[in-house]
């Protein structure tokens, strides 16, 4: 599932044992994992989800703002990406 994931549908049928873990820094993603972009004060983390999905998770956790600056259509089309307003229960 290398470069994203093209819905819900694939990401349910997944095979567990491709699922990785869930990361919050996208320099060590790994095919399988799950980016979760935590917002931070200076950095939104959300912002590299392009970087995780191009390590080869399946699906990244934004938040709106990031989903809104950087995307999926303008970067990975495939991806899976979720914006999700409350990162803190993410």
């Amino acid at each position: 599932m290398r470069g994203g994931c093209h819905g819900f549908a694939e990401l349910a049928s997944a095979d567990e044992s491709s699922w990785g873990d869930a990361r919050t820094n996208s320099q060590v993603c790994q095919p399988g994992d799950l980016f979760i972009g935590m917002p931070g004060t200076r950095v939104d983390g959300g912002e590299f989800w392009p970087g995780a999905i191009a390590a080869g998770a399946i699906a990244a956790l934004v938040s709106p703002q990031a989903y809104k600056n950087r995307p999926p259509e303008q970067h990975h089309p495939e991806a899976l990406v979720l914006p999700f307003d409350d990162m803190a229960i993410a």
